[in-house]
């Protein structure tokens, strides 16, 4: 299903059952902004992982990051500063994650996306790598009205799956004699850690 508009920004996101393996709701999940998609390739997105940290109250798509400051800086700067907050040249520096969207099949295919708000509009920002350097790729600023009826649509379709939460998944203990449950199998899901984006 189409979320919002693909022409300025939107979500395509379909549940697939056939590339299922219980417990993981799997499917396709591309982010779009004025009429490109990201990620640019296909690829099976792990819905029941993905969406509820897309969505959590800690992402930066569920709450842009308010700063005023930066709102108003130009583009270019703009992209600059922020992509040197999350991704700083000095290893020792600690990453400041709260613009960067934690979009794995994004992040993986060597992009990132940002917002920030100044509480009356959103810019969106998507940024690539080349030659170890993110450099700026698209921008677009929504009005937050619209922009927060998108992340609304977003999360219903989420709440829609009914993807149980991780204490849900895990026997409760009923004391120190109860035997051990089989754990079951591990399967390759489409997450990643931030640490892992790729600098090409």
């Amino acid at each position: 299903m189409i979320i919002g508009d693909p022409y300025k920004f939107g979500f395509l996101i379909e549940r697939v059952s056939d590339w299922e393996y219980p417990p993981l709701i799997n499917g396709l999940m591309f982010f779009y902004l004025n009429k490109k998609a990201y990620p640019k390739e296909l690829c099976t997105a792990a819905l029941s992982e993905e969406l509820p940290e897309l969505l959590s109250d800690k992402s930066p798509l569920m709450k842009p990051k308010r700063n005023k400051r930066l709102f108003k800086l130009d583009s270019g700067d703009r992209f600059e500063r922020i992509a040197a907050l999350t991704f700083p040249d000095d290893i020792d520096k600690k990453s400041d994650l709260s613009y960067l969207v934690p979009f794995h099949a994004v992040n993986d295919s060597g992009m990132a996306v940002f917002t920030l708000t100044d509480e009356e509009q959103v810019i969106i920002m998507v940024g690539e790598w080349s030659e170890g350097k993110l450099l700026p790729l698209d921008e677009r600023i929504v009005d937050i009205d619209d922009y927060e009826s998108v992340v609304s649509q977003l999360k219903n379709y989420c709440d829609s799956l009914n993807i149980p939460k991780p204490a849900e998944n895990k026997p409760k203990a009923e004391g120190k004699n109860k035997p051990k449950t089989k754990a079951a199998p591990k399967t390759k899901t489409a997450k990643v850690t931030v640490r892992k984006i790729k600098k090409t």
